[in-house]
């Protein structure tokens, strides 16, 4: 392939973000794992976090900076809600498809930690699928199926990548690289996370020399769907607690009260909350009997085709419920133009990046924002300096993709972050994860798992490193 301007790693809504914000000049090429896999944007439910209007953005900064337990970088938390209102409205000029009341004004939602309702939606409980579609039939560059296995880096300068396709593979050459490939929620057992988002774009990071920030801050969704069977745990939306649902136990009992807490607490104390409770308790349990079977379907179609699909059926009383991992906070470290720090021509963003804007615990529906104002921010920095690297080539990978352990070994690396790395931690137990994981480095595995490998290493040595608990981060106080 000749050399292109820009490659994008991605097509969740950062990615597209990024593609359709680039001047219509600049050679473009996405590359993604095949979409049947799944992006954590086309799970995104609850909608987009947004000040109401000019006057609601100070209070959209302070509301995310409470919620990010005091980690927040301030800076970036004011980027995202102040560029984030302006995305916002261009978007809707452009013709987002955004739910609207009898008189065309945005609909809005109250969700966890945010002060009043101001989280816009579209299709109801659809938001991440329909914006990102939105995106998709916008953007006219190519888009390639395979997985990024290398990035080309030699003397402060990033030329590309390697991508294997189906077993081939060659190196794409780049001015500018764009890691736009998601998050690692994969990597535990228990997750939100369709199985493809193993984080190894964080890994090959990592490898090549990267710094990795806040990886121990792991966001945990404190009301998925608590059946059996399923390796991706369905999230009922944090919308529905901001339109009346209740958490209750067995017996009926709103429980929460006795941690301190409530329906639309910070989702890391809220998760503890429940995570308590079942652990002592038993199980839990989201109360939906205060809504109309029509309403709900209506409202929120995927969490109705979810519940029905695991065997409940309308009217929806009570659906069983625990805490699952659902977000990192953590990633590739880049500064406020979305520039991986200490290397030219390489950009990280969305939930691979750490921007700083999430601090300690993300404040709800700040992700699909996060995502499309730093992809835009990447787009204009791009556009402002196109970075055009001197002719160079290297020689494709031949670490073999696939390794006899692979399975075995992203099992024990699931347990072992779900069990010792989840919602409650001790710092003894973190301690016992990192030589779990360092013993599996000897394992036969396959470049991919080496990576994902990588990613679960600095997500448990940051715990470890971490001197506080705080936010989503929690260490057992007899423990440290």
């Amino acid at each position: 392939m000749p050399q292109i301007d820009v490659l994008i790693i991605g097509s969740g809504a950062a990615a597209l973000s990024a593609a359709f914000f680039l001047p219509a000049n600049i050679r473009v090429a996405l590359v993604s794992k095949p979409r049947r896999l799944g992006c954590n944007t086309e799970f995104a439910q609850g909608g987009i976090a947004c000040a109401i209007d000019e006057n609601d953005i100070e209070s959209h900064i302070a509301d995310t900076l409470k919620a990010g337990a005091g980690r927040c970088d301030a800076e970036a938390a004011k980027i995202l809600a102040t560029k984030g209102f302006s995305l916002m409205k261009t978007l809707a000029d452009m013709g987002a498809p955004l739910d609207r009341d009898e008189n065309g004004a945005p609909l809005r939602a109250r969700e966890a930690a945010h002060s009043k309702p101001r989280v816009l939606r579209a299709g109801g409980d659809q938001t991440g699928a329909i914006i990102g579609e939105f995106l998709l039939e916008r953007v006219n560059h190519p888009i390639c199926f395979g997985e990024i296995v290398d990035l080309l880096i030699d003397g402060g300068r990033c030329y590309g990548a390697t991508i294997d396709e189906d077993g081939k593979r060659e190196n794409i050459y780049a001015h500018n690289v764009v890691i736009a490939s998601g998050g690692f929620g994969a990597l535990y057992d228990v997750t939100t996370n369709p199985p493809a988002i193993l984080g190894e774009l964080q890994g090959i990071a990592a490898l090549r020399g990267r710094k990795l920030s806040d990886m121990h801050f792991t966001q945990f969704h404190p009301t998925a769907l608590d059946m059996d069977g399923a390796a991706q745990k369905p999230l009922l939306s944090e919308a529905l607690r901001g339109e009346g649902a209740k958490i209750v136990d067995e017996n009926n009992r709103r429980f929460l009260e006795d941690y301190g807490e409530n329906e639309l607490s910070p989702r890391d104390r809220l998760s503890r909350a429940i995570f308590a409770h079942i652990e002592s308790s038993g199980r839990a349990y989201l109360d939906l009997s205060g809504f109309d079977s029509r309403y709900f379907a209506a409202r929120f179609p995927v969490a109705n085709r979810q519940l029905t699909l695991f065997g409940l059926k309308p009217p929806f009383r009570k659906a069983p419920i625990a805490p699952a991992f659902h977000y990192a906070m953590g990633g590739i470290a880049v500064d406020k133009n979305a520039r991986v720090l200490g290397l030219r021509g390489l950009y990280a963003i969305g939930e691979a990046a750490c921007t700083g804007a999430h601090g300690a615990n993300r404040l709800a529906s700040n992700s699909l924002l996060e995502a499309l104002v730093f992809g835009k921010i990447a787009a204009d920095t791009i556009a402002n300096d196109p970075n055009a690297n001197p002719a160079k080539t290297f020689g494709v990978l031949d670490e073999p993709r696939l390794g006899k352990d692979d399975d075995e070994v992203l099992s024990t690396i699931k347990k072992t972050l779900g069990r010792r790395a989840g919602v409650i931690r001790e710092r003894a137990s973190l301690k016992q994860a990192a030589a779990i994981l360092d013993a599996l480095t000897d394992r036969e595995i396959g470049l991919l798992t080496r990576r994902s490998l990588r990613t679960a290493q600095a997500i448990v040595e940051s715990a470890i490193e971490a001197e506080e608990s705080v936010g989503a981060h929690y260490v057992k106080e007899e423990s440290l």
